[in-house]
């Protein structure tokens, strides 16, 4: 039993993770395979074809280990076969949204419901041949987000490997026939690689956010955010944090009437603090009307959702003390100008372990003044159980 306490002398396990740049499956399972006595010493592998996002892994997954101080063994590798060779076990990363990892020889399927009930599938070997159509040096495509316009044509974004690079690549595909219509490789303004993590679509604008960073520099990551018309032209872009000590990356984006754009994500200093940042852009992504962080007394936080309602009011769903003790589903509520008018954290009461997993998995805005957001809560018995939480707005 995985319960049990392992005998003196008793010999570590081998588990690799294939696919582990993908944030957070990656963390997410390793905090469930740690969570048993009998696999606590294991030798954890991780694997990913992208050595920016495995090295990103590595840090998530070694301060996970050094928090509830594991005796796990962590290492890292971009061969899979040594990372399979004499495992006990594996996990390996299909599609987990938002930070979905591919490698290039996988077969994978991202899909999203439209308005008529139809499913529109785009699979990431497709995506990579259309890759290798515009550039034949092109490497492993990763898609991170998948949005649909008005007409139901698809928009596809992620970034690819070029001569040992990542670059942020958006991509446009007719829904009706599923043929390539037009793409986009991001060029940094500053430093080499970049990627894109999330898509917004609305009228004749297209949003993509994420990050661009110098490849093999610590602490180079700036938050990057990317404005196109349905033609996927760029009018505009912002590559945010520039020239700060701290990092940044954007997760998620929302676009109003005017055009405006409503961001979060997460500014940090490695073992200093997380913060939750969020902002609103004007059309042109040329003026920040207003900007506002949100760092709790733990000073760990990060941004993951966003949504704004009919009054203007912005609404975000992130993470409390993320991969650390008491880590909680984390909601706030902005006004129109900034202003902060609540945050609410969540961890299961009575019964439920502080030390669970807590992650949300979406927010949405209902009908009639209410805030949903779902996530995964782990019991103090360790059962996994499905949350949904309700907050009056």
């Amino acid at each position: 039993c995985l319960n049990q306490q392992p005998q003196k002398g008793f010999l570590m396990f081998k588990i690799a993770f294939i696919g582990a740049g993908s944030f957070g499956f990656t963390r997410t399972v390793l905090k469930d395979v740690l969570s048993y006595p009998l696999l606590q010493g294991s030798e954890i592998v991780l694997m990913d074809i992208h050595a920016g996002r495995l090295e990103m892994a590595q840090q998530c997954c070694q301060r996970i280990i050094d928090a509830r101080e594991y005796p796990a063994k962590l290492r890292t590798t971009m061969d899979r076969r040594e990372a399979l060779k004499d495992a006990d076990g594996n996990a390996a990363q299909l599609f987990v949204n938002p930070w979905p990892c591919l490698d290039a020889e996988t077969y994978v399927n991202i899909a999203k419901l439209d308005t008529e009930h139809d499913i529109y599938v785009l699979n990431a070997d497709d995506l990579q041949r259309l890759l290798i159509t515009s550039n034949p040096d092109a490497g492993p495509a990763r898609a991170a987000d998948l949005a649909l316009d008005g007409k139901g044509d698809i928009y596809v974004a992620g970034s690819y490997e070029y001569l040992g690079l990542e670059g942020a690549a958006l991509f446009k595909v007719a829904g009706a026939k599923g043929t390539k219509l037009k793409g986009d490789v991001y060029e940094p303004r500053h430093g080499d690689a970049s990627s894109y993590e999330a898509l917004a679509v609305r009228g004749s604008s297209v949003v993509a956010t994420g990050s661009a960073w110098t490849k093999g520099v610590d602490g180079s990551r700036n938050a990057l955010i990317v404005k196109f018309d349905r033609s996927l032209q760029m009018k505009a872009r912002k590559e945010w944090g520039v020239g700060n000590k701290s990092e940044e990356w954007f997760y998620a984006a929302v676009i109003d009437g005017k055009g405006s754009v409503f961001v979060t994500g997460e500014q940090w200093l490695e073992d200093k603090y997380e913060k939750v940042v969020t902002m609103k852009l004007d059309a042109k992504l040329k003026k920040v009307v207003w900007s506002t962080t949100y760092m709790p007394a733990s000073k760990y936080a990060m941004g993951l959702q966003i949504a704004r309602d009919g009054a203007g009011n912005v609404y975000v769903g992130g993470v409390k003390n993320p991969d650390r003790p008491k880590q909680a589903v984390l909601t706030i509520k902005y006004s129109a100008a900034g202003a902060r008018k609540w945050a609410r954290a969540w961890t299961p009461g009575s019964g439920g372990s502080v030390d669970g997993e807590h992650g949300p998995a979406g927010l949405v805005l209902g009908s009639k003044d209410g805030v949903y957001v779902g996530g995964h809560g782990v019991s103090k018995a360790g059962v996994h159980q499905a949350v949904l939480l309700k907050y009056q707005r």
